[in-house]
């Protein structure tokens, strides 16, 4: 293996174990347990986290003051655990990991499952919105096609056996045309119900005004 190779794989070695550390040592060092706690309970991260806090200042010999940590956090949890909180989680895609408490864990879940049901339609609407620019797209370029096509056809420097095969590519880009005119007219009509539906969702939500 060639040492610029090896150096390469050092490097990208050395850069993944700085990825993974959530603290300096200069952090580390005068780290305010109780406030990393809560600022990592406010972002909806379990206790579980705190671990990767022990890896980062295992490498300067610290460790974290677990009770501080554990206080911080509960703080941090009632900041996460609130409706407005889930609905947001849910509707962004964010998982959950039961790490609210039990006293506030039931309307928090309530306003993430909210959520997940109105990101399920804003995805359709995505979808849908997506297929129809497409077709749009694919529209407008077998109209400027059968422009084009046509522009030949009558072009009197055209030979006659092109002329034959202009006609036959016409006849296919009309029927193309008409095909795909036809298909957006039913999903124009489907994302106009979805966006409609997501309307209704929103307007009935419990969690989002």
């Amino acid at each position: 293996m060639r040492i610029a190779t090896i150096a390469v794989l050092l490097l990208a070695a050395l850069l993944a174990g700085c990825a993974s550390h959530t603290l300096s040592e200069a952090e580390c060092q005068h780290a305010n347990w109780q406030l990393i706690g809560l600022e990592d309970g406010a972002r909806g991260y379990t206790l579980a986290y705190l671990g990767r806090h022990r890896e980062a200042c295992a490498e300067y010999g610290i460790s974290p003051d677990l009770a501080a940590y554990q206080r911080g956090h509960a703080e941090g949890m009632k900041q996460y655990c609130v409706p407005s909180v889930g609905f947001r989680a849910g509707r962004q895609g964010h998982s959950y990991s039961g790490q609210c408490p039990p006293a506030l864990e039931p309307t928090f879940l309530a306003a993430y499952r909210e959520g997940q049901d109105i990101r399920s339609v804003d995805l359709q609407v995505r979808q849908l919105s997506g297929a129809l620019n497409a077709d749009h797209k694919a529209l407008d370029e077998l109209h400027a096609d059968m422009d084009a096509a046509e522009h030949a056809l009558v072009d009197p420097e055209t030979p006659a056996e092109q002329r034959v095969q202009l006609l036959i590519d016409i006849k296919q880009m009309h029927d193309a045309i008409g095909a795909l005119e036809a298909g957006l007219a039913g999903r124009e009509e489907q994302l106009a119900e979805r966006e409609a539906y997501r309307d209704y969702l929103l307007n009935e939500a419990q969690y989002y005004h």
